[in-house]
């Protein structure tokens, strides 16, 4: 692998690591907003049940795939 191969890759983890991190941002302000909002004793929230986390982790294995197939070559 020569330099010029290589020299794309650390944008690409910048922005990546960039856009990921704001969407957790965006994510965690939403959570916490939604929670102040629906319990107006601010109790702090209980643990989601397991349905919840397998909903939300085949999205993000979905959304994890659909980005990565973002780099195939089309034909």
């Amino acid at each position: 692998m020569t330099q010029n191969d290589s020299n794309w890759k650390t944008p690409v983890y910048l922005i990546g690591g960039l856009i990921g991190s704001a969407v957790g941002v965006v994510s965690a302000y939403l959570y916490a907003k939604t929670v102040n909002e629906s319990q107006p004793d601010r109790r702090p929230p209980g643990g989601p049940n397991t349905g919840e986390l397998f909903k939300l982790t085949l999205a993000l294995v979905a959304l994890v795939r659909s980005i990565s197939d973002l780099g195939a070559k089309k034909r």
